[in-house]
């Protein structure tokens, strides 16, 4: 098992503070809005010991680092763990399924809804 260094996201809307303290270190000074553990390609976690990036990790050997049938099945971590730190009111967000994205793509193309309107979901 290896100790992860996870990333911090730094959105204007983040608490300056929160992150740094859970972590046990000084505070940046800026605003820290998500904490991500996980392989994302932006922002992967790195491997404490090493320094290497977890998704490169989990390119050299998936079948170790996810289990076979993870790994057979997705090919990468299919998760991204997030703390988030809030400094100030956030909109709900929700992702669909891709099979729910594409029909209400579909779905608003045809009645007329232009791709930059401000209610197109």
């Amino acid at each position: 098992m290896d100790r992860l260094r996870a990333s911090v996201q730094p959105y204007a809307w983040g608490d300056p503070k929160f992150i740094a303290d859970l972590q046990g270190r000084t505070p940046s000074g800026q605003p820290e809005a998500e904490l991500w553990m996980g392989a994302h390609p932006k922002a992967p976690s790195r491997l404490a010991d090493t320094d290497q990036p977890l998704d490169d990790a989990i390119a050299t050997d998936p079948g170790i680092l996810l289990g076979t049938s993870i790994a057979e099945h997705y090919g990468r971590l299919p998760y991204l763990a997030k703390v988030l730190a809030a400094a100030q009111p956030l909109s709900i967000q929700s992702h669909p399924s891709l099979p729910q994205a594409r029909a209400g793509y579909a779905r608003e193309n045809d009645a007329g809804v232009a791709l930059d309107a401000a209610d197109r979901t």
